[in-house]
């Protein structure tokens, strides 16, 4: 083909690309190449094309081509590599930047896409290195502050992070992205009012970026102004109907608002518009849950356990690690699920090489007292805050310091109470987990413990960076962490099976009584009656006060049999929402129509007082299963209401279980179903044996609550040998304790 005719053929494809018809201009540079195949520039611009318009499979195959006609060529070994990136072929791609620039040492552009391949990838330190040599050839390119930035966020460097971040305004003060990174850095210090500030002058340079409006809308649900929260999350969903992480955060907005009417509304329309994203499932699989729709839950959690999370994920990760355990899984997936969010959670908050390290080598040698520092973003009206009254009142100021770490604002009168029998007391923000850390080793921690496990709100990202030379996971969550960093977990022999020690990281400290500390709980004084909750006046008042998620299919069937078999009981249900027609048509479901007239369900108490004193109306609990009660458990017992519990192999199926164990309660614990429906027949038919149940059960109490310092001091014995072996350089161990050994 003469020449002239490829001219004319290559200013055809310039005129179309100028006009926006990239279809047209790959069709001519095709057509060139078809009748020129080794042409370098149809080859090169061909390859141009193809990526801008997202094809990078086939740009790569176009470079190659080119490469190979011009091997050491940096402009197309660059545009090589940009293509490799967009097929996730990522060690080819650094390999080409790496060859380009070992041709052009002084190619910025090239050592910049090296440097946001490094820091997408996961190597950040390396990256930083390559965007501060591209601030030294060109200190005005504001994209390369903005992406250091962001690499130094990502390692929880925030005062570099915020002084790149600046570096990049003062070039482009009008950038609405520069604002929305400087929000970011704001949220990672747990500067929320920053960080509002940041997102809402992001949202104004760009009204349609619909990621400073999500932002502004969880900044503004951490300060309490959840209208307008709302108002932002909404705002998302205007611009982008589909956005998942909108309808998850909305839901949590209207779980926190106890507004279960629209959660459950929100989640719809989340599995409606976006049914294929992990925060929908995860979503709908909490707001569902209080209604007991099992058939979906399943379906849900189906989704959930075959779901593969990536790093990114880690949260959404712990989420669904706390929601699975009201399903009967195998003790190997939980274990796996577990030790991958730890391994994410070491990977994103372990102390990095950037990181001044941690040294303990000074603590080793302390001979004083124990400082020993509670993490809990529940020390209020809550079951964690009331059990850990019950320690730190006993807690030996002689032996032991007491360091409080207050995770959440909700502050109430128990919070007082802690924080007046702390040695320091630290109302901690959510978020920059590094400051965290460092206040945590300035206190000169010794024995650090974790309250909360995978809960709302807790702090195991500060647990990976190891700010205390032992840290310890005690009550709070039914399951370990899974961190390599944390320690020990605290238990006790009866709620842990044999093959326990296989399902979890941390080594267990068995103590021989309840793994709670027990105590005295405040109950509501007046008179009650059963007629004022609609109760029947006669016979046996069977009842479970255990939240709608522990009531599964497997229980409510043995539930269900004992009904039929005794028509002079009735059960009482005071979950929470208990009132809703939808809970109770699906809990209803369960039941033949003749049993269904003796189900009654408890609108919602006034307080935990009232709560509690409606065991008073009732004579039985009925524990669940394969998730068992706790809390609820307790406060059936210590209203003198005895439980029947039939337990599993893992700890969240035995703490009801131990409890009863402990209390020398033998007749309340059930080997099978067949065993749990005849001793709740059999003591519904007797009212002796119950009468006389109870008055063991009283007598039992009694005994375990004038032996709570013994627990106290117990807990105190496994601190001390935990920090012994320590100092002594030994790795740790599990810790048993036999009766009447401490």
């Amino acid at each position: 083909m003469p020449e002239n005719n490829f001219q004319v053929l290559f200013d055809q494809a310039a005129a179309k690309q100028s006009n926006g018809d990239l279809e047209a201009v790959q069709n001519l540079y095709r057509e060139l190449l078809v009748r020129d195949p080794l042409n370098l520039e149809a080859l090169y611009c061909l390859g141009v094309i193809q990526l801008s318009t997202g094809q990078p499979g086939a740009a790569v195959a176009a470079f190659q081509k080119a490469l190979a006609l011009k091997p050491e060529n940096p402009a197309i070994l660059n545009n090589l590599a940009l293509a490799y990136k967009g097929v996730r072929n990522f060690s080819s791609a650094r390999s080409s930047l790496e060859q380009a620039l070992t041709l052009e040492p002084g190619a910025v552009r090239v050592r910049f896409n090296l440097a946001n391949l490094l820091r997408e990838t996961g190597h950040e330190p390396e990256a930083i290195e390559q965007y501060l040599r591209v601030i030294a050839e060109d200190p005005r390119d504001a994209a390369a502050y903005k992406n250091l930035s962001l690499a130094y966020l990502h390692l929880g460097l925030l005062t570099e992070a915020l002084r790149a971040c600046r570096s990049a305004l003062a070039l482009q003060p009008q950038q609405a992205g520069l604002y929305y990174n400087r929000g970011l850095i704001a949220m990672a210090a747990g500067d929320w009012i920053g960080a509002s500030l940041d997102f809402l002058q992001a949202q104004q340079l760009d009204p349609c970026s619909a990621e400073a409006c999500l932002n502004l809308g969880v900044v503004r649900q951490k300060l309490g102004d959840l209208k307008q929260a709302e108002f932002w999350f909404k705002k998302t969903l205007e611009l982008q109907p589909h956005r998942a992480e909108a309808f998850y955060n909305l839901g949590l907005l209207y779980e926190q608002t106890h507004d279960l009417d629209k959660e459950l509304a929100t989640q719809s329309r989340a599995l409606a518009a976006c049914p294929d994203r992990i925060q929908t499932w995860i979503g709908a699989l909490r707001a569902f849950s209080k209604t007991v729709d099992w058939p979906r839950l399943n379906r849900l959690l189906d989704r959930i356990v075959a779901y593969p999370f990536s790093e990114k994920e880690e949260d959404l990760l712990s989420t669904a690690l706390y929601l699975l355990h009201a399903f009967p899984l195998s003790d190997s997936l939980l274990f796996e699920k577990h030790a991958r969010w730890g391994d994410f959670a070491l990977r994103k908050y372990g102390r990095s090489p950037a990181d001044r390290p941690f040294d303990f080598r000074s603590l080793k040698q302390r001979s004083s007292k124990i400082r020993i520092g509670y993490v809990s973003p529940d020390f209020c009206r809550h079951s964690v805050g009331w059990f850990f009254n019950n320690l730190i009142t006993g807690h030996d100021r002689e032996r032991f310091e007491i360091y409080i770490y207050a995770v959440t604002p909700n502050q109430d009168d128990l919070t007082a109470a802690v924080a007046q029998d702390a040695d320091a007391f630290k109302t901690i923000p959510e978020g920059n987990t590094r400051g965290f850390a460092e206040t945590i080793y300035g206190d000169r921690i010794q024995i650090l413990v974790d309250l909360a496990g995978h809960t709302r709100h807790h702090r195991l990202d500060v647990f990976a960076a190891r700010p205390a030379p032992v840290q310890v996971t005690a009550f709070g969550y039914p399951n370990g962490t899974g961190l390599a960093t944390m320690d020990y977990r605290i238990s006790d022999s009866e709620a842990e099976s044999p093959s326990s020690r296989m399902t979890y990281r941390e080594k267990l400290v068995l103590l021989s009584r309840f793994f709670l500390p027990l105590g005295p709980l405040a109950c509501a004084p007046h008179p009650m009656t059963r007629s004022q909750y609609g109760l029947p006046a006669t016979g046996v008042v069977l009842t479970s006060f255990n939240r709608p998620g522990k009531l599964r299919p497997e229980v409510l069937r043995l539930w269900k049999r004992i009904l039929e078999q005794c028509p002079q009981a009735s059960l009482a249900l005071g979950c929470p929402h208990a009132a809703r027609s939808d809970l109770q048509a699906n809990l209803l479901a369960h039941f033949p129509a003749p049993v269904r007239s003796r189900i009654f369900f408890l609108e919602r108490a006034q307080n935990e007082e009232e709560h509690r004193a409606r065991y008073r109306l009732t004579d039985l609990a009925l524990d669940s299963f394969p998730y068992s009660g706790t809390a609820t458990s307790y406060e059936a017992l210590f209203m003198n209401v005895p439980v029947i519990t039939l337990p599993g192999d893992r700890h969240v199926q035995r703490t009801t279980y131990s409890l009863l164990k402990h209390l020398g309660l033998e007749e309340t614990l059930a080997r099978s179903e067949q065993d749990y429906v005849e001793k709740v027949v059999a003591l519904i038919r007797s009212p002796d044996s119950l009468r006389d149940l109870k008055t063991k059960l009283r007598d039992a109490l009694q005994k375990a609550l004038a032996d709570r310092i013994g627990y106290v001091r117990e807990l105190e014995q496994a601190y001390e040998i935990m920090w012994r072996r320590y100092q002594h350089g030994q790795p740790p161990r599990e810790i048993r304790f036999e009766k009447n050994s401490s």
